[in-house]
């Protein structure tokens, strides 16, 4: 009977470092993907911004080349699942525009004052693509981590009955 008890304990114990181990790969993956984020969000602004100065160049409105930022915006926001990051891509995306395409062109001053609704708009728009995005990247994420959590939960019960079935 005491060999019985021994010999499942010792393998719910394995069980369960398994999952110890599973958690620090996690953890580095995490880490890994941040960085993976950023670099993301310089890549798919610097395509915005590439893909704006074409737009700007056949000359097409300020509102077109809005579009193209806010596209942008929600591509990053479906790439990465951090609202900070999507955040800081949002306010990128006015400096950038600021920047590149109104008059004075390369600097941060605004010569027309329609500008800065221009840009709260552009601003409030952005972030809330990119909040509804990642928004549904996160549901995504709980609804498979909460099969993962049933799935251990099933397998945690199934152990300890049988633990019990062999200890009693």
């Amino acid at each position: 009977m005491l060999l019985k008890y021994v010999l499942v304990s010792t393998f719910c114990c394995i069980h369960l470092s398994e999952l110890s181990d599973e958690i620090k790969h996690l953890k580095v993956i995490y880490k890994l993907c941040r960085t993976v984020y950023i670099s993301s969000t310089f890549i798919i602004l610097a395509i915005s911004t590439l893909i704006g100065y074409i737009f700007y160049d056949f000359g097409y409105s300020d509102a077109n080349i809005i579009m193209i930022y806010i596209l942008g915006v929600f591509f990053i926001a479906l790439v990465t699942y951090d609202e900070l990051v999507s955040f800081i891509s949002s306010v990128i995306c006015v400096l950038a525009f600021n920047y590149c395409f109104t008059k004075p062109t390369l600097s941060l001053s605004v010569s027309n004052p329609e500008y800065i609704i221009t840009f709260l708009v552009l601003l409030i728009v952005s972030f809330l693509t990119s909040k509804l995005a990642s928004q549904i990247r996160k549901n995504a994420k709980n609804s498979s981590n909460m099969t993962y959590i049933t799935k251990i939960s099933q397998s945690t019960t199934y152990y300890y009955n049988l633990w019990h079935t062999l200890i009693f």
